[in-house]
């Protein structure tokens, strides 16, 4: 059979040539266009070989039955044309015309449909997209677990919202708000519909927020919130181990020795560098899983897992010592003079709670800063 012997508008794809009946040229040419691309896209893209579609244009629903043939890799399309109640006109009138991006899916989850708002935030062309699994969209962002979830909600609920990552056409990734749901006719399953908000702005505001919340604003270390939760967690950690030789830490008090002094001497600006310079020193001595905390001041604290004598803590100091004498030849104040007292205190043996051990650990401090005449 070829094509001027389908009894309906029908046009045949044959690699790029295309070729139509009678009945498919006195279809609108808007309408010749849209099938011939959508044609087009599924012989080249589909890994099916028989699809139904719907195209709604002009007040007109337009049924496109694609059959592919892989022998001659061809694609057949054949357009039954009925006409669209009022409503599913304001339907493709809000789908065409939203601000949010919208892509419709069918029943074996191909892209069948999306809108000029989908093709503005994501940078993908209709040719891109057109008969693809959505999965693209998400490639290299290992969120598998995330979309089974969402599958499992859609089939039970018939809808699913939830924050998902989207690799955009240039490579960028985004984060969205993606709403899913499904279409039902009969309470059969036709496809699914996805609207999808960029929330990266957002996104990133609420990180800067959280980690003003958990962090000084002057040096960028953690604060006391973000120390208690690190002490919390550990404490977790040994828990699950229960091995008393290695359940240990150690918490370090640090207090800047003549710190008014020093401001009063080079301003206050190199007060606050003074500070910045040994956070940095801190974030370069310690070990990945120790923590640095400033809790105001010129005051510092010291996680550190598995330390149970002072003769590693001072062998540790002496580092930070010797690393912040560097530091402070290299800056902008060369002359400064910049020293530390501190203390230290060791869970379990002197205490099991942070307070407990921060205030013995300062107690010890003052110790050696009034041995040191500081």
């Amino acid at each position: 059979m070829t094509v001027d012997d389908v009894p309906v508008p029908a046009l045949l794809v044959c690699a790029e040539r295309i070729s139509r009946n009678a009945q498919f040229s006195l279809l609108p040419a808007a309408v010749q266009v849209q099938v011939s691309d959508i044609s087009q896209q599924f012989n080249l893209n589909s890994r099916v070989f028989y699809k139904t579609i719907e195209l709604r244009l002009q007040q007109h629903i337009y049924t496109l039955s694609l059959k592919k043939n892989n022998t001659t890799a061809s694609t057949m399309c054949c357009v039954f044309n009925s006409q669209a109640s009022e409503q599913r006109s304001i339907d493709d009138l809000v789908f065409n015309h939203s601000g949010e991006a919208m892509m419709v899916t069918d029943k074996d989850d191909d892209i069948i449909r999306v809108n000029d708002a989908f093709i503005l935030l994501f940078g993908y062309q209709r040719d891109r997209v057109l008969f693809h699994k959505p999965t693209f969209l998400r490639s290299g962002l290992n969120q598998s677990k995330i979309i089974r979830a969402a599958f499992r909600a859609i089939k039970k609920e018939g809808h699913w919202s939830g924050e998902i990552m989207i690799r955009k056409a240039s490579g960028e990734t985004i984060h969205t708000w993606q709403s899913t749901s499904a279409i039902t006719h009969n309470d059969e399953v036709k496809g699914f519909i996805t609207i999808f908000s960029d929330i990266s702005n957002h996104i990133s505001q609420r990180d800067t927020f959280r980690f003003l919340a958990y962090h000084d604003h002057l040096t960028g270390l953690p604060n006391r919130l973000l120390l208690e939760d690190r002490f919390k967690q550990v404490l977790k950690h040994f828990k699950r181990k229960r091995d008393a030789d290695t359940n240990t830490l150690s918490i370090v008090f640090i207090d800047l020795n003549q710190f008014k002094e020093l401001n009063d001497q080079f301003g206050h600006q190199a007060g606050d560098d003074a500070l910045k310079i040994l956070a940095d020193v801190f974030q370069h001595t310690l070990r990945e899983d120790d923590t640095a905390a400033r809790l105001g001041g010129d005051e510092f604290v010291l996680l550190l897992e598995h330390f149970n004598s002072l003769e590693q803590v001072h062998k540790l100091t002496t580092r930070i010592a010797n690393a912040l004498e560097h530091a402070v030849a290299n800056s902008d104040y060369p002359q400064m003079k910049i020293n530390f007292s501190y203390g230290a205190a060791f869970y379990p043996k002197n205490g099991e709670s942070l307070d407990v051990l921060i205030e013995m650990a300062d107690k010890k401090m003052y110790k050696m800063k009034n041995a040191n005449n500081h």
